[in-house]
């Protein structure tokens, strides 16, 4: 319960802060009126369609601004760094803390800024050459919308770590990059905050001056925050378990950054709005948490939580699966219990092996629906239990067939794989005949037939379960491949006719000219015809065993 609490700045003394960055003559009254658009002009230099004059009159009619002796408001003036320390340091009243000797070279200790320069340099930071050179200030530049809204956002006890909205700047500024880089977390936040707003082109415009206008903009809205803050009721959001077994849990929430958290009247440790304390029951049964988180303006918000305290029973999980191809499994899980190292499980009240937290038992079944009940129970006599079914069925042997749709060969090769779960040598049979498996695989020649060819593969295991898988495999016979030479013309009575015949399914194809059986060697024949004069017609045939032809023919002319 030790959560160490950040200290927060009220909103009261933010909204003093930003008064005193006007610069002006400062009357802080309770409440202002909002004057119209079209109302009579206060200061001469702003007109009614002046973008701050709505934030400026709310200002100068709640006596927080004033102008000057010429009746102007000279909204564009801008403020010095060393002015900005000072107004810092006064509005929100930090104690003067300042060195004998002056930690920025331009700015001495006889110079009036002195002290509030140093007070606020951790706000309001100088500059420190990287190579260890002497550090500086620039009291007499203009402080840039930048060092505003980071000196505020700092000087609130905020960090980077209270933004949500980490793209805010590059969603609505186009000019993002021209920010320092070190420090866009913490404009980003107040810009998040609503604490500094862009200009209507989509720029921030960081190294600009903050001008007296944008400072009666900055201060109109935060008086308008505040006073809705004051009415508000603090966020509180509280989380808890409902029901617990352990002995110690944690109750954890958010709430507002400046609000105060109580648990049954007992103050708790608020870091960055957000509260965690440990919950300890010495019984069981329900306890009551009351949670009441109270703003700094003195209202409250109200969050009752009840948990309840039961030891219960070890935690178990099973692993088990639905249906089993075999009669002998294991099934597994985890066993866990707080109060208890080693629980007890057992599965159909059988012993099972724990170890850790886990455990596992081997089990035989019996074919059909088998139930296991399995309960953990523990040193304490606190017992739960998990009711599972498992369906064992014989399975079918795991079949697989590779053979081709289409063959123009009479003889193929099939093949495929084997598996069963309860038999390491199913039997495999292809059309009929017993064929020989290894290492789960197996193949087998077959003759085909001209046409289609049905082939029926079939496994069965030792528990004569079988599985068949049937194939078509069309077998075409083709004519041989046959091509002819001859000359168109000859001088000659006597002319040789030539060429080549293949077969796929016959290694000695006949081959006839003109009728003639002629004489082939490997794949090439040749034979010498008579011719008469005139024009000679021939006729080569190739013929299969298959009683598939080939025939090309040619016209020879004999020209003696």
């Amino acid at each position: 319960m030790n959560v160490m609490m950040r200290r927060k700045k009220r909103p009261w003394t933010v909204l003093l802060l930003l008064i005193s960055l006007t610069a002006f003559f400062l009357n802080i009254t309770p409440s202002y009126s909002y004057p119209d658009a079209g109302s009579p002009i206060s200061f001469v230099d702003i007109p009614s369609d002046h973008w701050a004059y709505r934030s400026i009159e709310h200002m100068r009619t709640a006596g927080l601004i004033n102008g000057y002796d010429d009746g102007s408001y000279r909204p564009d003036n801008p403020v010095s760094r060393e002015e900005f320390a000072a107004l810092l340091v006064k509005g929100y009243y930090l104690p003067l803390d300042y060195p004998q000797k002056p930690t920025f070279i331009d700015v001495p200790s006889d110079h009036w800024s002195f002290k509030y320069v140093e007070t606020a340099k951790n706000y309001l930071t100088g500059y420190y050459p990287p190579g260890g050179g002497k550090a500086f200030f620039r009291p007499d530049e203009i402080a840039t919308r930048e060092d505003i809204a980071v000196a505020i956002v700092k000087v609130m006890g905020l960090d980077k770590s209270n933004l949500t909205n980490l793209n805010i700047l590059e969603k609505q500024f186009s000019d993002v990059e021209t920010l320092s880089p070190q420090l866009r977390p913490l404009v980003a936040l107040a810009v998040e905050r609503k604490i500094i707003n862009g200009y209507p082109d989509g720029t921030f415009r960081g190294s600009d001056p903050v001008t007296r206008a944008e400072t009666a903009a900055l201060l109109d809205r935060l008086v308008k925050t505040t006073n809705d803050d004051a009415s508000r009721a603090p966020l509180l959001e509280v989380w808890v378990p409902d029901k617990t077994s352990e002995r110690t849990v944690y109750l954890e929430g958010r709430t507002d950054l400046d609000a105060t958290v109580t648990l049954n009247g007992k103050k708790l440790d608020v870091s960055k709005g957000k509260f965690w304390v440990p919950i300890e029951f010495s019984k069981e049964g329900p306890v009551v948490l009351q949670v009441v988180a109270t703003s700094s303006f003195g209202r409250s918000t109200t969050v009752e939580k009840t948990v309840t305290y039961d030891s219960g029973a070890p935690t178990l999980t099973v692993n088990v699966p639905a249906t089993s191809d075999k009669d002998t499994i294991t099934i597994s899980g985890t066993v866990t219990d707080p109060h208890d190292g080693s629980p007890l499980v057992t599965v159909n009240n059988e012993t099972a092996v724990v170890w850790g937290t886990n455990w596992k038992k081997d089990i035989t079944l019996k074919e059909g629906d088998n139930t296991l009940i399995i309960t953990a129970t523990n040193k304490l006599g606190k017992s739960s239990s998990l009711q599972k079914t498992v369906s064992f069925g014989v399975g079918l042997p795991q079949l697989t067939v590779n053979a081709p749709s289409n063959s123009s060969k009479s003889e193929i090769t099939i093949s495929g794989t084997i598996s069963d779960g309860n038999d390491d040598s199913p039997i495999v049979t292809v059309n009929g005949n017993r064929i020989d498996a290894w290492n789960g695989t197996w193949k087998t020649d077959l003759t085909l037939k001209d046409g289609t060819n049905t082939i029926t593969v079939t496994a069965t295991n030792k528990l004569g379960k079988t599985v068949t898988v049937q194939k078509t495999v069309n077998f075409s016979i083709p004519a041989p491949q046959l091509t002819v030479s001859a000359a168109v013309y000859s001088s000659t009575d006597v002319t040789t006719i030539s060429g080549k015949v293949i077969d796929e399914n016959d290694s000695e194809p006949l081959v006839t000219v003109n009728g003639q059986r002629s004489y082939v060697w490997g794949t090439t024949f040749s034979t010498d015809i008579k011719l008469r004069e005139g024009s000679n017609d021939v006729t080569v045939q190739a013929l299969n065993k298959f009683g598939k032809s080939a025939v090309e023919q040619r016209r020879i002319i004999y020209q003696p």
